[in-house]
């Protein structure tokens, strides 16, 4: 158990932060750059499809689960989380940069 403890800290703090997005969200009236910010990689799928597909939502919630297994795997914990906020940071970006105006 204590080799996974990033994985067994994201999985509990995974809820908390897909309740808060969905909060923010607001049924549609809300803001989706929250959501945006804390689920890029369920949230590609905007600039794919023009809407929210289920197996993106599922990448969503699995999303921090893995960031936290590939610190816990790799062996220079430091550079894993660089490279997964790079990662995350970057699919940010694009999000933000490249959504249409239905997501605005």
């Amino acid at each position: 158990m204590v080799r996974f403890k990033w994985t067994i800290r994201a999985v509990l703090l995974t809820p908390v932060l897909l309740v808060l997005a969905i909060y923010l969200m607001g049924g549609g009236h809300g803001f989706i750059e929250p959501a945006i910010f804390l689920f890029p990689t369920g949230l590609v799928s905007i600039l794919i499809f023009d809407s929210i597909e289920l197996p993106f939502i599922i990448l969503a919630v699995l999303q921090y689960p893995v960031y936290g297994w590939m610190i816990d795997s790799s062996r220079n914990n430091r550079m894993s989380c660089y490279l997964i906020v790079a990662f995350h940071i970057s699919l940010v970006i694009m999000i933000i940069l490249l959504r249409s105006e239905t997501w605005r």
